[in-house]
């Protein structure tokens, strides 16, 4: 999080006899260029990760706001937690059909078999119907994402990671699965929005501070 929030910068450049890190085109890499370690906030417009990228790093684009869509190469094998939380303008994540880790359904990042929702785009407005084959929803997966209202769940899902909603301030409803067992942490925080929650029967873990600041829940 060195450069987080960082809302004019648009240019990392790393000396080149620095042992550890380095720069291309702005954005700041490890040494060997496999991880991508930080995305400058003030950049704009699109961005295709190059083919020697492996990692993408813990919150390397957070809160990037002129972002608008991101292109996943094929040999991305790890994203780290929160990678494209608070990205307002993001509205496609898309992957390379050849990556053998993760893909994309309309812009939305997934694990390959289709079962995991890795991430929403944080800049897309209304309500989302997640598909039939989604297992698992880990944490953040919809963080901050300020413009969406809804979500419809499957009742394939059995699983909430902590923060799934977290900063989520115009969701409105959320009707859980029947086949949900766990809510975790931080799970609708600050979804100033939220006025109705249903919790099914089958839920047997609850974590602290799922509904805190809700001011509007009812």
């Amino acid at each position: 999080n060195a450069f987080l929030g960082c809302t004019n910068l648009t240019d990392i450049t790393v000396d080149p006899l620095n042992p550890v890190y380095a720069s291309r085109d702005g954005v700041l890499f490890d040494k060997s260029l496999q991880t991508l370690v930080s995305y400058p906030g003030g950049k704009e417009g699109g961005y295709s990760i190059p083919d020697n990228v492996t990692n993408i790093g813990s919150s390397a684009f957070a809160r990037v706001q002129g972002l608008t869509a991101v292109s996943i190469s094929r040999g991305v094998i790890n994203i780290g937690s929160g990678a494209f939380d608070g990205c307002g303008g993001l509205t496609a994540i898309n992957v390379d059909a050849s990556n053998p880790i993760f893909a994309s359904v309309d812009g939305v990042l997934f694990d390959k078999s289709l079962k995991t929702l890795l991430a929403y785009p944080s800049g897309r407005m209304g309500h989302y119907s997640i598909p039939d084959s989604v297992t698992n929803i880990p944490g953040r997966a919809f963080s901050g994402c300020a413009q969406l209202t809804s979500v419809t769940m499957p009742e394939t899902v059995i699983g909430m990671g902590n923060g799934v909603f977290l900063d989520c301030t115009s969701l409105t409803n959320v009707i859980l699965p029947g086949s949900i067992t766990n809510i975790g942490y931080d799970a609708c925080r600050n979804c100033t929005a939220l006025t109705r929650v249903t919790i099914p029967k089958n839920v047997v873990s609850f974590e602290m501070c799922c509904f805190e600041n809700c001011y509007n829940l009812r």
